[in-house]
């Protein structure tokens, strides 16, 4: 079961299995007022931004950042339910 699925074009992703942070925005926009979410790995190979969906607020419990087990397999990015316990250093 994934928490996040983006397709992309295949030749803009590194194919494999990555660590990655997910991050909820602080605050949000005038223009528009809904919560945003960052997904990238370390050094920003990896970067998604969009809309939080109710679905990964919730899988976040009320935290700002979370690091995950991501895949990326044919161009497809899905973010999966293994998380990362201990924080990385960076």
């Amino acid at each position: 079961m994934s928490l996040l699925f983006f397709k992309k074009g295949a030749e803009s992703l590194l194919e494999g299995r990555h660590l990655v942070k997910v991050q909820l925005s602080i605050s949000h926009g005038h223009k528009d007022p809904r919560q945003r979410v960052m997904v990238y790995n370390e050094d920003k190979s990896l970067f998604f931004e969009r809309i939080a969906s109710d679905e990964i607020k919730q899988r976040m419990g009320g935290k700002l950042k979370k690091y995950f087990w991501a895949e990326v397999v044919e161009g497809n990015f899905k973010l999966t339910n293994r998380e990362r316990t201990t924080q990385p250093k960076w």
